[in-house]
């Protein structure tokens, strides 16, 4: 017996695939289950080389080819079978495996790992991930049966703010090596929790918060705050007033993330008169601590309302004794 192979993985019947010679000639060869009594040859025309198959296996065990030459030699030779497969394969998990369970930011990749009992192949099913209220679908390759799972990846888009929940888990073709078909359901993350939030932090407001309302003269320190609806970090932007027919550039430090607001100061200087209103708001480079930037924009005052009266030459007499110095 020269040859005696099996084809590959099959939820079907195994085929055997034969070959052997004799110098005096082959006249009938049989294959068993190793153990049966019960030899049923199969005669064929004298030949000195045989090269048949034989596909009537359908469970696995040790099975007898057997050969029988035209004076009633026999010889044999086992061979073990044992990839016949009937079994459906079970999905046994969804789990987020990366990145770890925290808070993550826009621009991440969450990595969705759909767990089975064997190796796989065919058409992934399509997963879809709950956010808040809104759905999204990951992405994989199709399983090509060397893995016994499959992979699912999301980028993290902006304008979210929740957990990540598994949403759907559906159609596809996914069977094992051997073609059993696995049934595809919802299974609820037993992995990483991790909870999103890529929604933009937002300026609410622009005001003069010293001092209280009302006329100043020149040299009057002058704060204004922007307030954000979450702490800030980063460089701030630049802040102008127009106070009457002067543009001026109030001064302030930059944000360090321990706070939800940026604080600016301005003191006025001589000749400056009117009413101190916010001209311009621009640059800068402000995010939440998780990297998600701000939109800078101008807003009016809605604090205090300051005015500086103009400084008269009066203000500036000193008077010494009976001389005065102008």
């Amino acid at each position: 017996i020269t040859k005696l192979t099996s084809n590959e993985v099959t939820n079907q019947e195994i085929t055997l695939n034969i070959e052997a010679t004799d110098d005096i000639g082959i006249v009938a060869w049989s294959v068993a289950l190793k153990g049966n009594t019960n030899i049923e040859w199969k005669e064929i025309n004298q030949t000195k080389k045989l090269t048949t198959t034989y596909a009537n296996i359908k469970q696995n065990g040790t099975y007898v080819l057997r050969i029988k030459d035209n004076v009633g030699n026999i010889e044999s030779k086992e061979i073990i079978i044992d990839k016949i497969d009937t079994s459906i394969p079970k999905m046994t998990s969804i789990k987020i495996v990366s990145p770890e369970s925290g808070e993550c930011k826009i621009g991440q990749e969450v990595i969705i790992r759909v767990q089975f009992n064997e190796k796989i192949k065919g058409t992934a099913p399509t997963l879809t991930l709950l956010i808040g209220d809104t759905l999204v679908t990951a992405t994989a390759p199709d399983p090509t049966g060397t893995l016994d799972y499959i992979d699912y990846t999301y980028t993290i888009a902006e304008n979210l703010k929740a957990s990540v929940e598994i949403g759907s888990y559906i159609g596809g073709d996914i069977t094992d090596l051997a073609g059993n078909k696995a049934t595809i359901f919802k299974l609820l993350n037993s992995g990483n929790h991790i909870e999103i939030d890529t929604l933009k932090p937002e300026m609410t407001s622009i005001k003069i918060i010293s001092p209280a309302s009302g006329e100043y003269k020149a040299g009057q320190k002058i704060t204004i705050r922007v307030q954000f609806s979450e702490k800030i970090k980063g460089i701030a932007p630049t802040l102008t007033l127009r106070i009457g027919n002067s543009i001026v550039t109030a001064t302030r430090n930059n944000p360090k993330g321990t706070s939800n607001y940026i604080d600016y100061t301005y003191i006025t200087t001589y000749y400056q008169k009117g009413m101190v209103e916010i001209e311009n708001y621009i640059g800068g480079n402000i995010t939440d601590l998780l990297g998600n930037r701000v939109n800078i924009f101008k807003l009016p005052n809605t604090g205090n309302k300051i005015t500086i009266k103009a400084r008269s030459i009066i203000d500036d007499i000193v008077l010494n004794d009976d001389v005065i110095y102008l």
